[in-house]
Formats: C-alpha cells, sequence, structure tokens
C-alpha cells in the first residue's frame, strides 16, 4: 500500500514537473511556417529587384560553394518577369 501511495506521488510529480516545463514561454520558440514566411517574401522582394546577392546571402555555405549557383540565380531573375502584388 505504501509502495503504490509513493508511486502515484511520483507519477503525479513527474507529470506536473512536465506540464509546467513543456509549453513555456520564456523558451523561444521559432515557427516554421512563420520563418518559410519571411523568407519567402525576402526572395520574392530580390527577385522583384534583381537582386542576386539579396538571393545569394540566404545560401548556406555549401550551395554557395556550388560552381552553378550564379548561372541559377541568374537564370531564376529572367524567369521571373512583374512585379510583387
Amino acid at each position: 500500500m505504501i509502495k503504490r501511495k509513493k508511486l502515484l506521488i511520483g507519477l503525479i510529480l513527474l507529470l506536473c514537473i512536465s506540464l509546467m516545463t513543456g509549453c513555456s514561454k520564456l523558451l523561444s520558440f521559432i515557427s516554421s511556417d512563420a520563418e518559410g514566411s519571411k523568407m519567402s517574401k525576402k526572395i520574392l522582394v530580390c527577385l522583384e529587384n534583381d537582386d542576386s546577392e539579396g538571393i545569394e546571402s540566404m545560401l548556406c555555405d555549401i550551395t554557395k560553394s556550388s560552381p552553378d549557383t550564379d548561372e541559377e540565380i541568374v537564370a531564376a531573375l529572367k524567369f521571373f518577369d512583374g512585379k510583387v502584388t
């Protein structure tokens, strides 16, 4: 009987601790949807303004070091014709 009470108290304590720390607002949370939306808007602005350096600045180091990166950015700028609304 005493073991059951200790086990029950331990489980309740563990549950309370995990619930209190699971969704803390003190920890910064970055939403992938929000970040994706920000990056999409930034890419569209760069495409609209023919800003190849802006697009290149958003790429990772591995992609930047690819020999075809500059050509692909120029092709994307040529493909994109118009204004963003």
